[in-house]
């Protein structure tokens, strides 16, 4: 009698560890790649695919560890000693950060149910956003996550790591005010106008301006054209003494500097001449502004 309630004992303790360990799962990942940045808020997601073997029902969750940085709030993707901040969502919406559970983070609920096939397989959108900041330097930018399937209590129950990158290549924008001289009266006459530039955080940058429309004009004849088409004489330099003629030769009339990833503003100085004798009428030109990087 002894004898076989010890035996339907272990029978009972044998079979629950059997049927536990008859579920077998895998976690894989594409991984995350937000391309090439350009300093606008990029959105995109990668997939998660859990693979289980086994019978009955499984559930379980799906937790993205902290990465480089230590923190779900602010991940970051390292290139040396540069950075650039991304996270990771559970939903479309990108309103729930996913993490382990903790601090305000989610995780996403696995249930596996083997019905006709002994193997179940399903695939986890990662959604994920490089949000809008400078340009940091040229470079490839990568962090580590980990992706850990957790049963219901709590034991960790397989996990993979994943790779989550984007590439930030030289690049530059530029833009330009109008330069308004006002009304000429024979006297001399200055004017400015401004440049602004958003390139790289340290990618080298020079501006160069062309001649103008004028026929013949050249970056140090420059004119503007008035009734009749009547040539009016100005110039354009780089320094506020206007003594340094700005034209587009990279090394040697141009200006020069190095991206911070932000917007960057450079004048143009403006000058017509004393003494034209020329008709009554409105004068202007179109000077095309270049940025070599």
């Amino acid at each position: 009698m002894i004898r076989a309630i010890l035996l339907a004992v272990l029978l009972a303790v044998l079979g629950s560890t059997c049927a536990r360990a008859a579920t077998v799962c895998t976690v894989t990942s594409t991984g995350v790649a937000f391309g090439i940045f350009s300093g606008q808020e990029v959105a995109t997601f990668g997939t998660a695919t859990v693979e289980c073997s086994g019978s009955g029902r499984e559930s379980f969750t799906l937790a993205m560890g902290r990465g480089s940085s230590g923190r779900f709030t602010d991940r970051t993707m390292l290139s040396g000693a540069n950075s650039l901040t991304y996270n990771l969502y559970t939903d479309a919406g990108h309103t729930q950060i996913w993490g382990d559970g903790n601090a305000g983070t989610s995780t996403v609920p696995i249930e596996i149910e083997f019905r006709a096939s002994s193997t179940q397989t399903i695939n986890v959108p990662i959604y994920a956003v490089l949000p809008a900041q400078g340009l940091q330097p040229p470079g490839t930018y990568s962090d580590a996550i980990i992706a850990s399937l957790v049963a219901k209590n709590g034991n960790q129950f397989e996990q993979t790591a994943f790779l989550v990158s984007a590439t930030v290549e030289p690049d530059c924008t530029i833009s330009a005010t109008d330069m308004s001289f006002g009304t000429y009266s024979g006297v001399q006459l200055n004017g400015q106008s401004q440049i602004a530039l958003t390139c790289t955080s340290g990618a080298p940058w020079n501006v160069g301006l062309g001649a103008g429309n004028f026929p013949g004009a050249t970056v140090t004849s420059r004119r503007m054209t008035g009734p009749g088409n009547t040539p009016m004489a100005y110039s354009l330099y780089r320094d506020p003494a206007r003594t340094l003629n700005w034209g587009n030769i990279v090394g040697t009339d141009t200006l020069s500097g190095t991206g911070t990833g932000t917007r960057q503003e450079v004048s143009v100085y403006g000058l017509v001449p004393p003494s034209q004798n020329l008709p009554d009428g409105v004068y202007q030109d179109t000077i095309v502004a270049t940025v070599t990087f």
